[in-house]
């Protein structure tokens, strides 16, 4: 191998590595910057004898407590929410039928740091909204979009929305 050839190599070589050593540091910056996300979950659930309802789980793994202030629900349209206080989700016979598209929420999900083991899956870091909602005449199925606002407890800053479809 002469000269010439080594110096190609070399150059292969030194492009290969800087490849790899980008693409490790952008995954390093994404899972760094997914440590302090919220995350929002929902698993919406159809009662035979009651209303379609959505039990939606805010969970912070930021370093801020978070309060979530305020849900509205997009679709299907002409849909109506309430929050369940019981956890019954309307099956229980003596019930309000939702009548807003929008309400104010009052929860609090703390920080990691404000845990004592300091582990994300605590019951502290997580809030549960007990959404159920009434669908439109003829709806039976589709998409369910809701949105939930969530903010710092610590600023007075407008709150962030949350999209949620399922």
């Amino acid at each position: 191998m002469n000269l010439i050839g080594l110096r190609e190599a070399i150059t292969i070589f030194a492009t290969v590595a800087a490849t790899v050593a980008a693409v490790f540091s952008a995954l390093a910056y994404r899972l760094e910057r997914a440590k302090g996300r919220t995350v929002v979950e929902a698993k919406p659930l159809w009662h035979p004898r009651g209303l379609p309802v959505l039990p939606i789980t805010v969970r912070n793994l930021g370093d801020e407590t978070l309060a979530i202030t305020a849900a509205e629900i997009h679709r299907p349209n002409g849909s109506k929410i309430a929050v369940d206080s019981q956890g019954l989700y309307g099956l229980t016979r003596a019930f309000d039928p939702p009548k807003q598209e929008s309400l104010n929420v009052n929860l609090v999900a703390f920080s990691i740091a404000r845990t004592k083991s300091g582990s994300p899956l605590s019951a502290l870091n997580e809030a549960v909204i007990p959404l159920y909602f009434q669908p439109p005449r003829g709806w039976d199925g589709g998409w369910i979009k809701i949105r939930i606002a969530v903010s710092s407890l610590a600023s007075e800053a407008k709150p962030r929305w949350v999209t949620v479809k399922r």
